[in-house]
């Protein structure tokens, strides 16, 4: 019995870190601002989130973090470079101004958070 009880607080302990891993888990895949990505980009760093904005081509307020076809998403809150092979030119021009949906992983070059694009949708 007294083994047991020993044991009880290790137990209690592990169950409890599985359980914070799995909300940060829960958390870094859902949809979060562009604002929140740059205020923390180490929380978010190599995790895959999900963006909702406006598809504004490739025009952003620093240049491209990768290639002159990243492409540059406002969700209200600011803006971010998108990259990344189904990123490449995903719309014509005259998409610019449209709704669009963005899965990514949150990179860094140097001290620019971009996203590298794992599924992008036109929504309306």
């Amino acid at each position: 019995m007294k083994k047991i009880l020993l044991f009880f607080p290790l137990i209690l302990f592990l169950g409890c870190q599985s359980i914070e891993v799995v909300r940060l888990e829960k958390r870094a895949s859902s949809e979060v601002t562009i604002k929140e990505l740059k205020q923390n980009p180490s929380l978010y760093l190599n995790k895959v989130v999900e963006i909702t904005g406006e598809y504004k081509g490739w025009k952003g307020e620093e240049g491209p973090p990768v290639t002159r076809s990243d492409w540059v998403v406002n969700d209200g809150t600011g803006s971010i470079y998108v990259t990344g092979d189904p990123a490449r030119a995903p719309f014509p021009k005259q998409s610019i101004g449209r709704k669009i949906w963005v899965k990514g992983r949150v990179l860094m070059k140097g001290k620019q958070v971009y996203l590298k694009a794992i599924e992008v949708k036109i929504l309306y």
